[in-house]
Parts: structure tokens; sequence; C-alpha cells
């Protein structure tokens, strides 16, 4: 499903793999009441949703690609062992990503209930899921327009990188002001979908979610920039922009500034490691930025010699 989803929009169709998303995640929903609600399964119905799920939208990617594809279709693989390993270092910082998840959710796991118990795990695990449903415009955003930095970047079309880069960094900013504000206002409603209200761990929700709230305005310009290095093939710098932010910036933080302010700092740890790794993040993209001005400049002036080369006359 996740490999389906980026070649859609390779495709040209970026509206077919949303669609097979939403009927994804609907069925998975759908699958979920009936099998925990209505027949009793539990968590191995959840499960086995959510793999149906999935599997749906597999099968529907397999009969579009085959049949109904524009550009990509199935043909006899060839063994290119050397593009394989690039595509799997290419895609390092993702694997950075999914790992500290699970390293930084045990530590919230750990940390909270040593601070506040099980109302404090049900905390932050209602503020994880807060923040999915708030920053998730800022993730496909950034999925999205990586296909089309990666065909500008093949085609060395460095003017039009230099023109999305700006585009792009204008709309994570909307974005992020947008989720920022989203926080505030919507905090209390979104947070009454996971917890009733009057208990303590509504109380310690809402104050944590108010201080978290703040990684809104920043995190979006790490995702892009994570995202835009693996798009431009640059996998080192995206695998060093997302150890940054995802692994060492939030674990640093997480085990450092409880014990300089308290409970607060639980909340404020992903903050501080948005904080410290975005300015990272803005070096590595204005590095970026002057390298592709530079080639941009070459390519021009390349262009401007061979206008200006007179034309010899052929001699028979």
């Amino acid at each position: 499903m996740l490999i389906f989803n980026a070649f859609f929009i390779a495709d040209g169709r970026p509206i077919q793999g949303f669609l097979v998303s939403l009927v994804s995640g609907i069925l998975n929903a759908v699958l979920d009441y009936l099998f925990m609600a209505k027949m009793g399964m539990g968590i191995a119905g959840a499960a086995l949703g959510t793999g149906l799920g999935e599997t749906a939208a597999a099968l529907i990617g397999l009969h579009y690609f085959a049949c109904r594809s524009r550009l990509i279709c199935f043909r006899k693989p060839d063994l290119e062992w050397w593009a394989l390993g690039q595509a799997m270092y290419n895609g390092s910082s993702e694997l950075v990503t999914e790992l500290s998840i699970g390293v930084t959710t045990f530590l919230f796991n750990v940390i909270t209930f040593a601070w506040a118990g099980e109302d404090g795990v049900a905390a932050i695990s209602v503020i994880l899921y807060a923040e999915m449903l708030l920053t998730s415009v800022l993730v496909g955003f950034s999925n999205g327009i990586a296909p089309i930095f990666s065909y500008q970047f093949g085609a060395k079309n460095y003017r039009e990188l230099l023109r999305l880069m700006n585009l792009a960094l204008l709309g994570i900013a909307l974005f992020s002001l947008t989720a920022f504000i989203g926080s505030r206002v919507l905090a209390e409603p979104l947070i009454h979908l996971f917890l009733p209200d009057g208990g303590s761990a509504y109380s310690i929700t809402v104050n944590g979610f108010l201080l978290f709230g703040f990684s809104f305005l920043l995190s979006g310009f790490n995702l892009f920039a994570s995202g835009f290095f693996t798009a431009i093939s640059d996998g080192k710098t995206s695998a060093i922009a997302s150890f940054a932010r995802n692994l060492a910036g939030i674990v640093i933080f997480l085990l450092l500034l409880p014990k300089l302010i308290g409970f607060s700092g639980v909340w404020l740890a992903v903050p501080a490691a948005d904080l410290a790794a975005v300015l990272l993040s803005a070096f590595l993209l204005y590095e970026q930025r002057r390298s592709f001005l530079g080639l941009y400049q070459e390519r021009r002036l390349q262009r401007s010699k061979y206008r200006h080369i007179p034309q010899t006359a052929n001699i028979k």
C-alpha cells in the first residue's frame, strides 16, 4: 500500500491514490466496529480489520498498475542490486523516523508513568493521536511534493527546483501556522474524542497539549527537509535531518528537561527538539539552495556561450 501511494503520484494520478487510501481507511474503521463491537473479537479483531483494509488498498493498486496506469506498468524484473541498495540507502531517513517512533513512544510512556501514573500514559497517548490529526496535512504535503522534486532534479531543471522550494516553504509555513492555531482552538474538542471531561487524565492532557502544541510551528519544516533530501537522492543528509529531530533531539530533551523544570519538561521535549532541528534544517536547505542556484547559473552561462558560437558553413 505504501509503495502504490508513491506510484499513484508518479503516475500523475494523486487523486486516485487519495481515494484508495480513503477506501482503505473507511474499510478499516467499518471492520473494526464489526469485529470488535458486534463480534467481540477484541484486539485480534482490530488487527484483522487493519490487515484487511491495507490488503484491499494493495489489491486495488495491483489492478490499477496492471491494467489502467498511464506511465507505470509491470514487467519482468531485472535484479539491479546497485539500484536496490541505493534505494535502501536513500530511504535511511524513513528508517530512522520509524525506529524513533518506537523508542520515543517507549520513553514517553516510562517517563509520564513515573511522573503521573496511568493518567500520564493516557495523556501522552491522546496527545500523540491528536498530533497525528493536526500534522497529517503537513505529512501529506511533504510526501505529495517529493515526487515533483525528484522529477525536476532528474531533469536538472534547477530554476524550477528553486521556485518549488520557495513555494513549498511558504506552504509549510501556512500549514504550520494553521496547525498551531488549531491546537489552541480545538484542544478541548480533540481531547474530548478520547477522554471524558473532568477527570485527572483530562486535565493533564489539556495542560500538556497546550505546551506540546508549540511543536506544530516547527515540525513541518523538519518533515519537509527530510523528505526533500530523500527526493533528490541525498539519503545521508535526509538521515541526518531525521535523526537530529526524531531520535537524538527528542531523546535528549525528554531525558533532560523533566529533571530541570519538572513535569512540564515532558511536554516541551518535542518543541525543544523541533527548535534545535529546525536550525539544522534551515542550514541544510540554505546550502542546497545555494548549490541549485550555482548549478542554474552555470547551465545558463553554458547556454549563453553556445548561442554565441558562430555557425560554420558546410563544405562539400
